[in-house]
């Protein structure tokens, strides 16, 4: 499947990187011709259904690296076909892939040849099941790239390979796109760790797998941050409700986390796991740049005044759902507005077994909720993530509409 004249390395273990200050030798940068005929290559066209495979070990794993350097090794995964694995173990990607993750064009080659020297040294993957005993496994042997060249090639290591080709064992299936537009590396660690356990619930119907629960140990684990945020309430701020906002907003699942304790310590999390229908549907706009921040603080601000002046808002309020303060809280009545509203419009256009219809049928619903919740608001973490649970649920029981 892939054609490459680098030559073969099984014996070194040597770490290499090639870039455009050094001697320029055209036995280990293939020539355009083989590159654009033979070789495995991810252009920008196809990171929208670049889809990734790896052994739920490899998940588990904890990923030594930046986040940018995770993103690469997701994205430089999704090219491996598991059934006719590259040659040499080398594929090629496209330079605009990489670039793409730079906001700032004057250093953007600066910001990329850094990222393939840490891309190289940095990324490592710790299998360690105890601290008696220590397994690692580097991800990636070489990376050669020269300015003049428009791609960048990558050799993944032989330890690595089994974990990213073997579908003997469990395995997990998701999107690279998605991995790249994560900024945090504790959200590409949990998004990871997410789908692993959300693919096992499609797959095998087992409902615990779509709530799963992790103790803190374990998720401290995963995300290196035993000896960081020690206060639970940073730890929760950084890595727990940081993480749940970058999936729900550039993902394909929605989830929300309760705390479990133990006396009076949170000794776990259980997580809820939903479709997010607002980032399912794949296009071509998918592949625009993303919005400056100022941008986003503008569509934010929009999409507040587009909440505070909703029906739906008003309900919320009539139901204690909201208070008066909650209206200057732009945050909640943009994600309102982008997550929550979306459903509500679904649901008017529902009719219900009373032959209720549009906004009354949407006010029923949140009136139900409201009498039968299971907390009062005050206890609930994240009312936004509540509610959406509630009505996907609702629309999800098809014996609750007569259409």
């Amino acid at each position: 499947m892939v054609s490459s004249s680098i030559s073969d390395e099984q014996n070194s273990q040597k770490i290499a990187f090639i870039c455009d200050n050094e001697e320029d030798d055209r036995s280990v940068t293939p020539d355009e011709e083989i590159i654009s005929q033979k070789a495995v290559i991810i252009q920008m066209e196809d990171l929208d259904k670049a889809i990734n495979h790896e052994s739920n070990d490899l998940i588990k794993a904890i990923p030594k690296g930046r986040a940018t350097t995770l993103k690469l090794f997701e994205i430089a995964v999704s090219i491996i076909n598991p059934l006719e694995p590259p040659k040499n173990n080398t594929i090629y990607i496209d330079k605009n892939v990489l670039l793409s993750f730079f906001n700032n064009d004057k250093y953007k080659y600066a910001y990329l040849k850094r990222m393939i020297k840490q891309f190289v040294g940095d990324l490592i993957f710790d299998f360690s099941k105890s601290e008696e005993e220590g397994d690692i496994v580097a991800a990636i042997s070489r990376a050669t790239w020269r300015k003049t060249d428009n791609y960048v090639s990558i050799k993944f290591s032989d330890d690595i390979m089994p974990y990213l080709i073997d579908l003997s064992s469990d395995y997990t299936k998701y999107s690279a796109k998605e991995i790249s537009r994560l900024d945090s590396k504790y959200s590409i660690v949990l998004y990871r760790w997410l789908m692993m356990n959300y693919s096992k619930y499609k797959k095998y119907k087992n409902k615990k797998c779509k709530n799963p629960i992790i103790t803190i140990s374990e998720i401290r684990r995963l995300t290196e941050t035993v000896d960081k945020y020690k206060k639970f309430s940073d730890f929760e701020g950084r890595v727990l409700n940081h993480s749940t906002k970058e999936i729900n907003e550039h993902t394909s699942i929605f989830i929300r986390y309760e705390k479990i304790k133990k006396g009076r310590n949170i000794e776990s999390i259980q997580f809820f796991i939903d479709d997010n229908f607002k980032n399912m549907p794949k296009n071509s706009d998918d592949l625009k740049p993303r919005q400056t921040k100022e941008e986003r603080e503008q569509q934010r601000k929009v999409n507040a005044a587009d909440a505070m002046a909703s029906e739906y808002t008003q309900i919320l309020f009539q139901n204690r759902f909201l208070g008066p303060l909650d209206f200057m809280d732009v945050s909640l009545m943009d994600r309102l507005q982008t997550d929550l509203y979306p459903l509500y419009d679904e649901l008017k256009t529902k009719v219900s077994l009373k032959g209720n219809s549009d906004m009354k049928l949407v006010k029923e619903h949140i009136e139900h909720v409201s009498k039968y919740k299971d907390h009062p608001v005050s206890g609930i973490n994240d009312i936004v993530a509540y509610l959406r649970t509630t009505v996907s649920n609702y629309l999800k029981d098809k014996t609750n509409f007569l259409n």
